[in-house]
């Protein structure tokens, strides 16, 4: 029987599996673009001009404290690039370090090590700021906020609800049910407690036609999404896309709702 090789991605290296030939129908792959010669540069374009947004400077005024959302270790995102300008901005605005925490935004996943941590984030963030993995199951950590049209009830970490400047960092990628990934779904289920995450993420919905990938318009999953966003109402945005090869080809900055359909 012949049969087809093909890697797939585990942990930081590549398996090879084999399949038989006649149960393959395609791969599919990113295609080749050309990366970011600087990427530093390209993230500070990206927040001094934001997608139907003020600055992130202006927003920043008059706050006292700030909590910024990271994705876990299971995403690839250039925390490093996108955090430190942000840090920089929100800080020479008058918030103080001790007032600045960065949630990683686990889901129902385990919290993420110290070492991991400090490869997601560098050595440097990681020793420096207040960084909280959210616990889903925590009957403390997670307050209630309010209930979608549905009936769904939204709980969200209070860390980041008690914060007076809301940000969202992550990666716009294509995802299976919400269309694209990044964006709001730091909230939810980035942030969210268990009850909302089983809640929104429930088998009816799931079988919905319109929840697909690479789609957003209409897909009652991003829309759901949305819905729980809207009442955390989080400030700001900045999310990258990247390569087949995890390199940044752009980043998108401002309304994290519309910024994040920007980059979709």
């Amino acid at each position: 029987m012949n049969k087809i090789k093909l890697k797939i991605p585990y942990g930081k290296q590549d398996i090879t599996i084999s399949i038989p030939e006649k149960n393959f129908f395609q791969s599919l792959e990113i295609s080749e673009s050309k990366k970011i010669t600087d990427v530093d540069k390209a993230v500070e374009g990206s927040l001094s001009d934001p997608i139907s947004s003020e600055k992130l400077e202006k927003i920043s005024i008059g706050k006292r404290s700030a909590s910024i959302i990271v994705f876990d270790i299971t995403r690839n995102v250039p925390n490093r690039e996108i955090l430190h300008p942000i840090l920089k901005i929100i800080e020479s605005a008058g918030i103080k370090k001790k007032n600045i925490k960065i949630i990683v935004a686990t889901g129902t996943h385990r919290p993420n090590t110290r070492e991991e941590l400090q490869y997601l984030l560098g050595r440097e963030i990681e020793s420096k700021y207040q960084i909280i993995n959210h616990d889903c199951h925590s009957q403390t950590d997670n307050i209630y906020i309010g209930k979608t049209k549905s009936g769904y009830p939204i709980k969200i970490n209070k860390n980041f609800m008690e914060a007076d400047l809301k940000i969202l960092t992550g990666t716009i990628e294509q995802h299976v049910w919400a269309g694209f990934g990044g964006g709001c779904k730091g909230i939810c289920p980035g942030i969210a407690a268990l009850e909302t995450i089983m809640a929104t993420h429930n088998p009816y919905m799931l079988d919905e036609d319109s929840v697909t990938s690479g789609k957003l318009d209409g897909n009652k999953f991003y829309e759901t999404i949305i819905e729980v966003a809207k009442k955390v109402q989080p400030d700001f945005m900045c999310n990258a896309v990247l390569d087949r090869n995890k390199n940044p080809l752009a980043f998108f900055s401002g309304d994290p709702i519309e910024a994040h359909k920007e980059g979709s």
